[in-house]
């Protein structure tokens, strides 16, 4: 039930933000230095983090990840 509402709501805010996203006219303004300035370290900050939760978390997706493709193979018509 749970699993079912949470995947209503994701796509429900999908389907909002592609809707702003399509009927959003145009827009005549600029960005400041000090707005672009935050938008990059923003950008850098995120790529960083990503990087550092890949590190703590990449023993678990190999793990993950070798777990799966053994499925796969062991599914594979022909396999033993």
């Amino acid at each position: 039930m749970l699993k079912r509402l949470t995947s209503l709501l994701v796509s429900t805010s999908l389907l909002l933000v592609i809707l702003v996203a399509v009927t959003t006219k145009e827009a005549h303004a600029y960005i400041d230095l000090a707005s672009g300035s935050y938008m990059i370290q923003m950008l850098v900050v995120l790529a960083f983090s990503s990087l550092f939760a890949v590190k703590v978390f990449w023993q678990r997706i190999i793990s993950r990840v070798s777990r799966f493709l053994s499925r796969i193979r062991s599914s594979e018509p022909g396999a033993k």
